[in-house]
């Protein structure tokens, strides 16, 4: 097909095999004329996979002792045509003396029944959330933090939030010139 930006000629395809994710793959072409010469070309291509990006967000910046902060998270994948699967969200402070409750988990604004919610410690959990997710989809956490240690004053605290498809997904749509 016709390459709008630059006229070249190229062409697409899918690769069903979501363990080659973040893998190249060696493409070779031959094509062959009415006068029969053949001419070869080679490329290498990368296969992408999910891209998920997560935002987070509280009601404010900073909180006193005793307080509680509302959090929410945002998850969406990035990349058109791919879907992150299986999607596996952990969110942990750094420091202890904080208490984490009231996980609740929406995919595109409906609650997720299905989320299993895992509280690994009084400042960390995991969540298995069942949930596959496309560019169209958002997943939204929202949780509460009670921070009762004394020893916070005047600290930072790093909270550390990531997401990641546990497979990697298909189809995977490539285009080469």
């Amino acid at each position: 097909e016709e390459d709008a930006q630059d006229g070249r000629e190229g062409y697409e395809f899918r690769v069903g095999d979501e363990d080659l994710a973040g893998q190249s793959i060696h493409n070779t072409v031959t094509a062959n004329s009415k006068e029969n010469i053949p001419v070869e070309d080679e490329h290498e291509v990368l296969v992408y996979g999910p891209a998920l990006d997560i935002v987070k967000e509280s009601d404010k910046v900073e909180y006193q002792v005793g307080e509680k902060a509302q959090y929410k998270l945002t998850i969406r994948e990035l990349r058109d045509n791919i879907t992150a699967k299986q999607v596996v969200v952990t969110d942990t402070f750094e420091k202890e003396g904080m208490k984490i409750s009231k996980i609740n988990v929406r995919l595109n604004g409906e609650k997720l029944d299905g989320a299993e919610i895992e509280q690994t410690a009084d400042n960390a959990f995991v969540i298995n959330t069942g949930a596959d997710l496309t560019i169209e989809d958002k997943l939204e956490v929202f949780y509460t933090v009670v921070f009762t240690d004394p020893s916070l004053h005047d600290q930072d605290i790093v909270n550390v939030a990531t997401a990641k498809g546990e497979k990697s997904g298909i189809p995977f749509l490539y285009s080469t010139p």
